[in-house]
């Protein structure tokens, strides 16, 4: 079980010097500047039994991690709703990552599934038809 808590999350615009400000997409400039602030994000991996429980919990990958993310976004005219360019810059001052026995085979898994996901080789329920389905998510007949 894959568990992600935060004590705070801010999303807020900034002016060029990346202080928080009131911005307004302007001329000749045309770009938007976002901060976003995590603070105290732990990540935890732990096996659950056949019934769902954890039975012993494992140490978090990440533990009480604080990050900030730099969003610039840069558009051609005022009417344009896609950007041009985005740039995203993510500043985390430490991270410790810790990976027990017991959890790296969960992570390959994880990082299996994303990539499957990136490369659209994995149907994700969304895309699927909207064909009515006959068994659940977790293979269980309805």
């Amino acid at each position: 079980m894959l568990s992600v808590n935060i004590k705070t999350l801010e999303i807020f615009s900034v002016n060029s010097d990346w202080t928080r400000a009131f911005v307004d997409l302007t001329t000749p400039e045309l770009v938007l500047r976002r901060l976003i602030e995590i603070t105290d994000l732990t990540v935890c991996l732990d096996k659950r039994d056949r019934e769902g429980k954890i039975l012993v919990y494992q140490d978090p990958l990440i533990y009480r991690c604080s990050l900030q993310t730099r969003i610039h976004t840069k558009y051609n005219n005022l009417h344009t709703a896609i950007p041009n360019t985005t740039k995203i810059h993510t500043l985390c001052k430490e991270l410790n990552i810790s990976l027990t026995d017991t959890q790296l085979p969960m992570f390959l898994r994880l990082v299996e599934l994303a990539l499957a996901i990136y490369y659209g080789e994995l149907e994700l329920e969304s895309q699927q038809s909207s064909a009515p389905s006959t068994t659940l998510p977790q293979g269980k007949p309805t």
